[in-house]
Formats: structure tokens, sequence, C-alpha cells
């Protein structure tokens, strides 16, 4: 029989082992990079909407370059930072980027053929083309420059 206290005979931790974040820790830090990620991939990617004119081809075309100028940095660092949770939140701003850019496209084309408001440039029907080749094309680009080690286990 043994007398001696509660847990005297389980072996102690050695300190120097590196120390392991837990289950909770690691889905804690993969919605906190999906969420901020997601957001600031939002805030940089529409912007130039509240910015600049979107009625003529060069200042559609100008919101749209700055507007991926801004996100596409964000491309290669969310999936490094935060692996797999780095890609959802950049996806996830893209996505919320397309659909702001979709409904300001949206309200900028409801008034073609009044003539006391000034007609965009853009063709009729663009409205959902620009923002779907936009997100794409940017989620394309963070797809392809990946890093292999994106979703190994650790």
């Amino acid at each position: 029989m043994n007398h001696e206290p509660l847990g005297s005979d389980t072996p102690r931790e050695d300190s120097s082992a590196p120390r392991t974040q837990s289950f909770e820790g690691q889905l804690t830090n993969g919605c906190l990079i999906i969420v901020v990620g997601s957001l600031i991939t939002f805030a940089l990617g529409f912007w130039p909407y509240l910015v600049f004119e979107q009625l003529s081809q060069a200042g559609l075309q100008q919101t749209l370059l700055i507007g991926a100028a801004g996100t596409l940095p964000l491309a290669f660092i969310l999936p490094r930072l935060g692996k797999g949770a780095g890609l959802a939140g950049y996806i996830g701003g893209i996505s919320c980027c397309a659909l702001a850019m979709f409904l300001r496209l949206q309200m900028i084309a409801i008034g073609r053929g009044d003539p006391l408001i000034p007609q965009p440039e853009f063709p009729p029907g663009s409205e959902w083309m620009i923002p779907l080749i936009w997100s794409l094309a940017l989620i394309a680009v963070a797809v392809i420059f990946q890093p292999k080690s994106a979703f190994e286990d650790e």
C-alpha cells in the first residue's frame, strides 16, 4: 500500500520541452486570424470606392487597381501567418469586398437612361461581372502562391 501524497509517483515533466498549444487555443487563434484578416482585406479593397468616382472607365480602372494593390500583399502574408485560416480570412474579405463592389456598381447603374443622372461608361449588365472577375483573379493568385506548408500538421 502506497502512503505517499497523491501525484508523487508521477514523473515530473521536463521544463525544457517546447509547450504545445491547446486545441481551444488553436481554434481561437484560427478564428481570430479569419476575422481580423477578412476585415483588413475588406477595408483595403473597398476604400477606393469611397474615395474615387466610378462613372468613367478610367475612374473604375483606377479604383479596381488600387483596391487590388491594397489587398494583394495580404494574399501572401495571411496564409503564411495563419496557414489555412489566413487563406480563409483573405477569401472571406475578398468575397465581402466583391459583394460591396457589386452593390456600389448597381447603385451607379440604377439611373441608366435618366437624363438628370450622370451616366456610367461601363456597359450595361457588367455590374456583376466586374466584381466577379476581380475577386476570382485575386483568389486565384492567393491559392496559386499558397505555401506548401500551409495545410501540413504541426
